[in-house]
């Protein structure tokens, strides 16, 4: 599923919706396995079933599902103000060094990871396929990464609550300065039988997740440094609501992490 450019401020703004649900509605409504879904920026989320936001998805509205970070009482924002200090940036450059690792990808790579990213029956965010996937991901990058050890790159799976992770991968700066994001989401689905129907999603987003993978893999061999970190996130559950985002989102929130820039690739073939 494809979003607009603004992602990572949507994402963000969905953490500064107006907070008009008291804690004790969150915690019956949750209990009553209901989701919140953000319909509108800077619109009040409603309460839905499951059911009922499968058939949000089949319609194809775009939404945020804010039950797990939805923040009671707090003031309400809007996307402006959540951006008070936009970052200024330079012009492209290094260019000569920049079509030099360009030479260096492989597109057999990108097609033997689709292939074996089509394979699993689906990528579900609740099934144990969709689990496996994200496990075979970080499975994948960690060799990459071993492969180049004087990088300094690390790789680590992002925990959720439900079966499967998001990944991110980390490449240090030279500096400790704000992190640039490159992300994709991992998963996919089967609108008809989410769980278990067919759901390869090679174009959304098998093609955004071996282009990631790949693009590590070509900045490591090329002995790649930032002058401020670089992170690459494989987001779970996009196709449920932008879930697994969110929850980073609102973790490098909660930490205080700076986040310089961000670039999301969704259907790239």
């Amino acid at each position: 599923m494809k979003f607009s450019s603004a992602f990572l401020g949507l994402v963000f703004a969905a953490l500064s919706v107006n907070a008009a649900i008291s804690k004790a509605e969150l915690k019956k409504n949750r209990a009553k396995g209901l989701r919140l879904l953000s319909l509108e920026d800077g619109a009040e989320p409603v309460w839905k079933t499951e059911d009922e936001k499968l058939e949000i998805i089949r319609s194809d509205h775009h939404f945020f599902d804010v039950t797990d970070i939805y923040e009671p009482n707090t003031p309400i924002t809007t996307l402006s103000d959540s951006f008070s200090a936009l970052a200024t940036y330079p012009p492209p450059s290094h260019q000569t060094e920049v079509k030099a690792i360009f030479g260096n990808i492989t597109l057999s790579n990108m097609q033997s990871h689709l292939n074996t990213l089509t394979a699993f029956n689906n990528r579900y965010y609740k099934s144990q396929t969709g689990a496996d996937a994200a496990d075979w991901i970080v499975k994948t990058v960690s060799a990459i990464a071993a492969a180049y050890p004087g990088t300094g790159a690390t790789v680590k799976a992002f925990t959720n609550t439900w079966i499967q992770s998001s990944v991110i991968a980390r490449i240090p700066g030279t500096t400790n300065g704000p992190v640039t994001i490159i992300g994709a989401h991992l998963d996919s689905i089967n609108q008809s039988n989410p769980t278990s129907g067919r759901a390869p999603g090679a174009d959304d987003d098998g093609s955004g997740t071996v282009n990631l993978i790949e693009a590590f893999r070509t900045l490591l061999a090329a002995g790649f440094r930032p002058t401020t970190p670089v992170e690459f996130h494989w987001y779970s559950g996009e196709e449920g609501g932008l879930l697994g985002s969110q929850a980073i989102a609102k973790s490098y929130k909660t930490a205080g992490t700076q986040v310089k820039a961000m670039l999301q690739l969704d259907m790239t073939a």
